[in-house]
């Protein structure tokens, strides 16, 4: 087991890569690694796991995921529920706020020196509706993220597919108000 990260059979390094991992590693801060799908951020994680003897942990995230989520969540839901049936049980539960708070993955699986990989896509797509003569009707966009797994090309689809009824609903409203039809 190595304590620096050099590439590997898997994995071929620039300088500049080996460079910055190393330095978080030694420096033990986290590394931004960004890139386009299908780059190699993932594999990169593997190795340098691998490579430096680390636990990886693969987190999921979507959308609506916040980053303290990764730690924990405060259950107010359960803590209501269980407040209102009563009965003893439930009213020494109810006392105690650690039986409502939910650990997350980072914080149930963290050690030290945990590589963390975060996959995720970002669709953002940006529409202009103009008429014949090139006069601008309407615009408008959609954004969403949503974790992307090994089927990028599918989660990114399926993004587009959620947004698609909503922008032609705002584009051919646009359309309708313009040409008076409205």
């Amino acid at each position: 087991m190595s304590t620096k990260f050099q590439g590997s059979k898997n994995y071929v390094a620039t300088q500049d890569l080996m460079l910055a991992v190393n330095a978080a590693a030694t420096l033990q801060r986290p590394l931004l690694v960004k890139g386009e799908p299908g780059t190699g951020k993932t594999m990169l994680a593997e190795e340098v796991a691998q490579a430096l003897g680390m636990p990886l942990l693969q987190w999921h995230i979507k959308s609506t995921t916040k980053a303290q989520q990764g730690l924990y969540e405060y259950d107010a839901v359960s803590r209501l529920r269980d407040s209102q049936l009563g009965g003893a049980e439930n009213g020494d539960n109810v006392k105690d706020i650690r039986n409502y708070i939910l650990r997350g993955v980072i914080e149930t699986q963290a050690t030290r020196n945990l590589m963390v990989n975060v996959n995720q896509v970002n669709i953002n797509m940006a529409f202009t509706l103009t008429g014949a003569n090139g006069k601008l009707i309407s615009q408008t966009s959609a954004s969403n993220a949503s974790y992307a797994g090994a089927d990028t090309s599918g989660m990114a689809l399926t993004l587009i597919n959620e947004s698609a009824d909503e922008v032609v609903a705002t584009l051919y409203s646009d359309y309708c108000r313009r040409a008076g039809t409205q």
